[in-house]
């Protein structure tokens, strides 16, 4: 670690100063590992390196391929504040590209660190306990992550008080573990928690605020109490309406929440009117071609199959599939429960022939991705399964 320090320091100043293809030859003399990453992982990893040149200093063991990081995360070097912070900023990286083994191992020598060198009761270690909490909950630990969200709230109310926005913050992640958790009383009442603050110390136009908002409608829908669902949905949007336009993204993310809300309470005009109106903002600001517009294809389909009307159903999503194929792939999740929806709305149609080749292609990517035993994939075998059977009568 103290070499790859002193490297950095020493050359990170001359190859800022080379020439691009100087550069890379740099680059493959001192990191000549592979690091084993893929996709949009790859395309992090070039945006740290680049960092290296621009400012060499201990921050750069994120710069380091996966063996490096493993080396280092077997390393001793003190429990200073130093280390803490950098440990820290390693297990940090490594969430990042979903290495959460590595990334709990650097976290906890971060923790034991700042402990000993910050104190238990402090910004620096309460930092730490939240990354801890995330990787955990990342990772599907909920208990875990729960515990080490408590432990930095239990600094946040100490040291900040109950009306700190940073304590806001902290009830609101508690609020999302008890959710995952399907806990959805204790979620409403951290959410709530979190809105009484930030009401109060940010404001009521605030976007944390009209975030909250619909942290909270979340839980109703998830209780089935649509009523309130819808009224909380409402508050976010007229926020955001105000502060970010009509023609935001994340306004178009309230537009598609109410849509959903309406179509659990049969309000299918309704529901159809607020997923065109999130379409159409999103086709604006995103293009045609975005995966976040085919979602909203996707949620026009199902309305119209609700509504029984098929073709609408079927042209709609057609029009996702093929976003999701060119963005994301044919083996991406999204692109995997399109195949599935249009399986199933063929079998619908009494076309089990289109149904089945369909229905094969989600199910090989959901047992490879989820499972086989996943609800999902359960599902999808379950309607090929019937295809099968309708194409043997």
């Amino acid at each position: 670690f103290e070499f790859f320090k002193r490297l950095l320091r020493d050359f990170g100043p001359m190859i800022a100063q080379k020439k691009d293809k100087e550069k890379d030859e740099y680059r493959r003399r001192l990191f000549p590992e592979d690091p084993g990453l893929d996709g949009e992982n790859t395309s992090l990893y070039a945006r740290l390196l680049r960092l290296l040149f621009e400012e060499p200093n201990e921050i750069a063991v994120r710069l380091l391929p996966e063996k490096s990081l493993v080396a280092l995360a077997g390393s001793s070097e003190g429990e200073t504040a130093e280390n803490a912070r950098v440990f820290n900023d390693a297990g940090s990286v490594c969430e990042d590209i979903r290495q959460h083994g590595l990334a709990l191992e650097f976290l906890k020598k971060a923790v034991a660190a700042s402990e000993r060198a910050n104190g238990k009761n402090t910004a620096s270690t309460s930092a730490v306990y939240s990354n801890i909490a995330i990787v955990y909950n990342d990772m599907g630990d909920c208990g875990s992550a729960l515990e080490y969200m408590k432990k930095a709230l239990g600094f946040y109310e100490k040291a900040l008080g109950t009306d700190h926005p940073e304590t806001a913050t902290s009830y609101n992640n508690i609020a999302q573990v008890y959710y995952a958790m399907g806990d959805y009383r204790s979620a409403l009442k951290y959410n709530k928690k979190a809105l009484g603050v930030r009401e109060k110390a940010l404001g009521a136009d605030h976007p944390l605020t009209a975030a909250t908002y619909n942290n909270i409608a979340l839980v109703y829908y998830a209780m089935g109490d649509y009523d309130s669902a819808l009224e909380y949905n409402k508050k976010a949007l007229a926020i955001k309406e105000k502060v970010l336009g009509t023609n935001h993204p994340d306004t178009a993310v309230s537009y598609g929440n109410i849509a959903q809300v309406y179509h659990a309470m049969g309000d299918y005009g309704s529901a159809l009117e607020y997923n065109k109106k999130a379409l159409k903002v999103k086709e604006k600001a995103l293009g045609p071609d975005h995966p976040d517009t085919a979602t909203a294809y996707n949620n026009i389909a199902l309305v119209y199959q609700a509504m029984g009307d098929y073709g609408s159903a079927l042209e709609y999503m057609k029009k996702a599939l093929d976003v999701y194929e060119n963005a994301l792939g044919t083996d991406h999740p999204s692109t995997a429960t399109t195949y599935n929806n249009i399986g199933i709305l063929c079998l619908e149609l009494g076309k089990p022939e289109e149904a089945l080749p369909l229905l094969e292609k989600a199910l090989a990517i959901r047992e490879a991705r989820l499972g086989p035993e996943h609800p999902y994939t359960v599902g999808t075998r379950q309607a090929k399964e019937d295809a099968e059977s309708l194409l043997r009568r």
